[in-house]
């Protein structure tokens, strides 16, 4: 029997998912859940209790009380002695890392031929996508963090071939390329005979979310947008709510933060998910879409080309051009039935071969096994 102790910040029960490693990790730990011959514990750090549940047979979730009210002291002064002494008494096998970046703190140099990362960002483009400059500190301050601790991390799991091109230092690493896993319910949501937009994140800048909202002020009234998320800042949401005073009524629902089962009742009607940002690393809210059968618009940014094949599986444009995406909106409401239906096929086709999450589950445990040789 294996025993993985897995560490990421995934949301205490009936609170919302805000993130996308927290819906990537809950999506891998349903794949873990279809195989008996491995036990998981997930440390989750930095909430305001204590508390653990049995998520499935083999999964025990621990979430932690944070005892520092800054997240990189909580990691090196408590979480980091929490997860060795949990190592050392359940006498696991592999500690599994989901983050980069302040994550890195975590490590342990002792341990470090029997730990996994899962690098899910590139922090230098984050920082200079970030316009807020409390962010842009905060990043570089993670970055700073992962370069000083990059040397002790030997087993990387890299989530995209564009993570892993962009890593200047890989040699010295054991590596697996594995796509981030979807939850298993959304393939079973049908493909939509609606015409409906909708866009699930952070209402941000580097979402490109203004652009999208732009857009619709000058779309034609049928034209139906879908917003699930909430803002990082008071005033890009109220900039966000001057703009939407221009678009007519009934185009634009706001929804705020909502969790899996009602975001997919929320889009169920919607065809497209359309999402403008100025970077990005490997979108889960994208494999998720292509998983129930959505085609996608969304800009070239990082490793959003491996996922959307252009004209075929969705429409790709460059960021900040508002024509553009404009008009493939326009182009989605005025696609065939039959085209469209061509289109919302080929990405679940695509999405189950590449993210149903016991084949992303099956090829982490094998990276498991070959790292404990």
């Amino acid at each position: 029997m294996m025993k993985v102790i897995i560490v990421s910040r995934i949301p205490l029960p009936d609170n919302p998912i805000r993130g996308g490693v927290e819906a990537v990790t809950l999506g891998l730990l349903k794949g873990f859940a279809r195989f008996a011959d491995i036990q998981i514990k997930v440390l989750s750090f930095c909430h305001d209790r204590d508390l653990s549940i049995q998520l499935y047979d083999n999964v025990e979730v621990i979430y932690v009380k944070k005892k520092f009210g800054v997240r990189k002291l909580e990691l090196w002064l408590h979480a980091r002695k929490y997860l060795h002494r949990v190592f050392t008494d359940w006498n696991a096998d592999i500690i599994h890392i989901e983050g980069n970046g302040s994550s890195l703190l975590l490590l342990n140099r002792a341990l470090g031929a029997r730990t996994v990362v899962t690098q899910h960002g590139i922090l230098e483009r984050e920082r200079k996508n970030s316009p807020s400059l409390r962010r842009k500190l905060n990043l570089w301050t993670a970055q700073m963090i992962e370069s000083h601790k990059w040397p002790d991390v030997k087993n990387v799991v890299f989530i995209s071939e564009y993570n892993r091109s962009l890593c200047k230092s890989s040699a010295h690493l054991n590596w697996a390329q594995i796509y981030n896993p979807v939850d298993d319910d959304y393939f079973t949501q049908k493909e939509s005979d609606g015409r409906g937009f909708y866009f699930i994140g952070r209402l941000n800048e580097r979402k490109g979310v203004r652009d999208l909202f732009r857009a619709m002020v000058s779309l034609r009234e049928d034209v139906t947008l879908d917003v699930i998320g909430g803002p990082d800042t008071k005033e890009y949401m109220s900039e966000l709510e001057g703009i939407a005073s221009s678009i007519p009524a009934g185009m634009l629902k706001l929804h705020g933060w909502q969790d899996g089962e009602r975001i997919r009742s929320i889009v169920e009607r919607d065809c497209c998910l359309v999402l403008p940002s100025y970077q990005e690393t490997l979108p889960v809210v994208i494999a998720e879409a292509m998983a129930m059968g959505k085609i996608v618009i969304a800009t070239d940014v990082g490793g959003i080309r491996e996922m959307v094949e252009d004209e075929v599986t969705g429409f790709l444009f460059k960021p900040g051009d508002i024509s553009s995406l404009k008009g493939l909106m326009e182009k989605v409401m005025d696609l065939p039935q039959e085209k469209l239906r061509q289109m919302q096929e080929q990405a679940r086709i695509l999405a189950r071969e590449r993210y149903f999450s016991a084949s992303v589950a099956e090829k982490t445990i094998d990276f498991y096994r070959e790292v404990l040789k």
